[in-house]
């Protein structure tokens, strides 16, 4: 049981740990980071924890999270005013935190007052560009995070790689711990080589930079190279327009022409945004995963432990946290860049190699237990334990 964002709770039951005062974004939408902070919500809720929830969730059409609109400026002045009106009442403040300008200086504010009151602060950051932000900003800037950062109790991050990224702040090899994510797929068995049928999947927010037209221009390639094989794509995620097209219409239409460019013996599904049984659907009837994605502010894809947990062999970008995500084995299907070609020569030694496949699948499962959900919460719930008993002493 929690507290909403309401600000409703629950009367605390025997044995409690404390209050944890969670804010980040709650689904919808459904995506990585939504349905991160909504299992940790849930998970350290069973685990002892009074959950005291601010939801950040930007339900405006069309955008991604980074770029600025003054109804999101609302929201967030919105926010603040929940975060600090419920501090006084926390144990520990556990934080999604933002590498954008705005989405910082919410979270500054809010590190800020907390800590003021000698509130333990945990930040998370499931993004990977976090470096990047920071060397971005003018050196005044760069002053206000540093001083920010070095408040925090702890700093969680997705891979031990990602780590660095917050090298600026004092003490930071200690204080940054990497909890890799984790996934609510049921673990699947090893998968049968395709034969006769490649069946595709791309499983991700439809952002051009995650990938989606590269996955699909593969899946043509390896049509053309192989006309003996029935290809097919499934394609699952909302539309975001964002900056590269004027709206959710003009991006339809592009995905339309990419997949009527399509050979004959190939075809995609464009399926919008799925969860739950339609997920685990796609997962269980696909042969290979791609994710082939240059995001800015990947980290460590939810989808890809979702993939991995199914079966699957991935063939993505060697990009940010994607490398120590997957089995070594499998870091031969990674492509150096989103290219068409180079994926589709991945896809060309699974089908034409069954042993090859097999192997990929059989690791796929193994690595999977790495991130099974208990693996996540319990080294969450140290940090969090962790991070109170430094003010409390117990």
């Amino acid at each position: 049981m929690t507290r909403e964002s309401t600000g409703r709770a629950t009367a605390p039951d025997p044995g409690r740990t404390g209050i944890l005062l969670a804010v980040g974004p709650l689904p919808p939408p459904v995506n990585g980071l939504s349905k991160a902070f909504a299992f940790v919500v849930e998970g350290m809720s069973q685990r002892g924890w009074i959950i005291d929830t601010v939801d950040l969730a930007d339900r405006t059409k069309g955008r991604v999270g980074s770029s600025f609109s003054w109804g999101r400026f609302g929201a967030v002045l919105a926010v603040l005013s929940r975060v600090i009106r419920r501090a006084r009442r926390a144990d520990v403040v556990y934080l999604t935190i933002s590498q954008s300008r705005l989405g910082f200086a919410k979270d500054m504010v809010a590190i800020r007052y907390a800590t003021r009151l000698g509130r333990p602060v945990v930040v998370h950051m499931h993004g990977g560009n976090f470096g990047g932000f920071y060397r971005s900003l003018t050196a005044p800037e760069q002053h206000l995070v540093k001083g920010t950062l070095d408040r925090l109790a702890a700093i969680v991050v997705l891979t031990d790689s990602l780590k660095r990224d917050f090298s600026m702040t004092n003490g930071w090899a200690e204080r940054t711990v990497a909890i890799a994510n984790t996934c609510d797929v049921p673990p699947g068995g090893v998968r049968r080589p395709p034969s006769g049928t490649l069946r595709l999947l791309f499983l991700s927010a439809l952002i051009l930079t995650k990938g989606y037209p590269e996955a699909i221009a593969a899946a043509a390639e390896i049509a053309r190279r192989r006309p003996d094989l029935r290809v097919t794509i499934d394609i699952a995620g909302g539309l975001v327009p964002d900056r590269d097209f004027p709206g959710p219409e003009a991006q339809r239409e592009d995905l339309r022409q990419r997949i009527g460019a399509m050979p004959s013996n190939a075809s995609a599904v464009v399926h919008g945004e799925v969860d739950g049984a339609r997920k685990q659907a796609l997962l269980a009837g696909a042969d290979v995963f791609l994710l082939p994605t240059r995001y800015v502010n990947e980290g460590q894809p939810i989808s890809i432990i979702e993939a991995l947990t199914a079966g699957l062999p991935v063939v993505a970008t060697d990009w940010r946290g994607i490398r120590e995500t997957l089995p070594p084995v499998m870091h031969e299907l990674l492509v150096p860049a989103p290219d068409a070609g180079a994926i589709a020569d991945r896809l060309e030694r699974l089908v034409t190699d069954p042993l090859t496949y097999e192997a990929m699948s059989r690791a796929a499962t193994v690595h999977a237990e790495l991130f099974r959900p208990e693996r996540h919460l319990q080294a969450l719930d140290r940090v969090l334990r962790a991070a109170r008993a430094e003010v409390t002493g117990s």
